[in-house]
């Protein structure tokens, strides 16, 4: 991934959205043809796909998206296959996304934790990181079983580990450190 190209297209596509007052519009569309090219392996391949001449590609993008997303939208995909950077489109589409949550003083916050968290904790997360962070925070959740217990918080790039997966980690140093084991 190349953050500097990521960023610049996907800043152009925000400040267009902005002059065309289709910013929600246009979020709306990038959060579906996320999870679209998430389900839908072929048409992953499609649009990457070095061998399919651009032309080709813009009759199929405007067959299939013209009905379904913003004109807007559909441009700025003609331009990406003219510019041979549709393979970034994902990237690009989700730096997006982060512009639009940053203007509207939104954070996402990643919670990791080893099983479901529960409403509640879920709510006092999400007061405390309001709270630190003066911001409006989005809870991201993710289970990963392999934590055994606790959480890992990420937003920015700030990651706090309360897991006991990392106090298992840090005890197992501190032992070899002093030849126990």
């Amino acid at each position: 991934m190349n953050f500097k190209v990521d960023h610049r297209y996907s800043l152009a596509l925000f400040n267009a959205s902005i002059e065309g007052n289709c910013l929600d519009a246009i979020a709306e569309d990038a959060m579906n043809l996320i999870d679209l090219l998430k389900k839908e392996h072929e048409l992953r391949l499609f649009i990457a796909s070095p061998v399919l001449r651009s032309e080709r590609k813009i009759n199929i993008v405007e067959t299939f998206f013209r009905p379904r997303l913003n004109s807007l939208m559909i441009d700025f995909i003609k331009l990406l296959i003219l510019k041979n950077r549709e393979g970034m489109l994902v990237s690009i589409l989700k730096e997006f996304l982060l512009l639009k949550d940053s203007k509207e003083g939104i954070l996402n916050v990643e919670i990791t934790s080893a099983v479901k968290l529960d409403d509640e904790i879920i709510k006092k997360f999400k007061t405390k990181f309001d709270d630190y962070t003066k911001m409006n925070c989005r809870a991201v959740l993710e289970i990963d079983k392999s934590l055994i217990g606790g959480f890992t918080v990420q937003f920015k790039d700030t990651i706090v580990d309360a897991s006991i997966k990392r106090q298992l980690e840090m005890l197992k140093t501190r032992f070899k450190e002093q030849n126990i084991l």
